[in-house]
């Protein structure tokens, strides 16, 4: 086996093991979330939080996190954040088994003498994403 041939069939192994990972969806996600015309990039992660407690015992929460980050200023944050759980829904479908879909939309600058940044968060159980759906 040359050279060439060689490195062509270990890029195609790494490839196919990438495919085989959870992180796929993620990744769809990210990259679909980024093609927003508003959205300059973005980060999406999921993360499991567990409660313990005398009382109550043990909460576990399972969140699906996404964090677009504009590349203007926009009025109508709750558009976006419908749109981005409806980008997340359709990409990854095991995020409708998450307790919640958070998203949380993310407003920045940095010109070196100044900065700034604005954030504003939603957080909904899936089932209360798809009302908001209809009702929008």
């Amino acid at each position: 086996m040359d050279e060439v041939t060689s490195k062509t069939s270990e890029s195609t192994q790494i490839a196919g093991f990438w495919r085989r990972l959870p992180f796929v969806e993620l990744l769809s996600v990210q990259r679909a979330l980024q093609q927003e015309p508003s959205v300059r990039h973005a980060m999406v992660n999921i993360s499991v939080n567990k409660f313990f407690s005398n009382e109550k015992g043990t909460t576990t929460t399972h969140i699906f996190g996404a964090k677009p980050y504009l590349s203007k200023r926009m009025t109508n944050l709750d558009s976006l954040a419908n749109q981005s759980v409806r980008i997340i829904l359709d990409r990854d479908p095991s995020a409708a088994n998450a307790d919640i879909i958070a998203v949380s939309i993310v407003y920045d600058y940095d010109i070196g003498i100044a900065s700034a940044w604005h954030s504003q968060n939603f957080a909904f159980s899936p089932a209360q994403w798809r009302k908001r759906f209809v009702s929008v």
